[in-house]
């Protein structure tokens, strides 16, 4: 990890930690709505590790904020059910996406 990423990570470390925090979350718990475990979002948090897309959108929608949150310069962004409805139809597209990806590399 270069010196860019690593900065990078740090600040979406920050990030997901104040999220978690907000929504007064340990990192297990976190990790548990995650299907993952604790160590790996102290990991994330710690700037060691950057989730991959699929987990940056599990992270925002056990945290209730939008990817966006977590990648660009902004504040903890206060979503209505509206944006809420919206962000879940673009992960649950998101995840098609992925998944499409998946057995197009996983075939060749």
């Amino acid at each position: 990890m270069n010196r860019e990423e690593k900065v990078n990570s740090m600040i979406i470390g920050q990030r997901i930690k104040y999220a978690r925090k907000s929504m007064n979350l340990t990192q297990e718990e976190l990790g548990r709505l995650m299907c993952t475990d604790g160590k790996y979002i102290s990991r994330l948090e710690s700037g060691k590790s950057l989730p991959s897309l699929k987990r940056l959108v599990q992270l925002s929608r056990a945290l209730k904020c939008t990817c966006d949150y977590f990648l660009w310069d902004m504040d903890v962004p206060e979503t209505g059910s509206e944006d809420v409805d919206i962000e879940f139809d673009v992960n649950n597209a998101v995840d098609v996406m992925l998944s499409v990806y998946d057995s197009i590399s996983s075939g060749m």
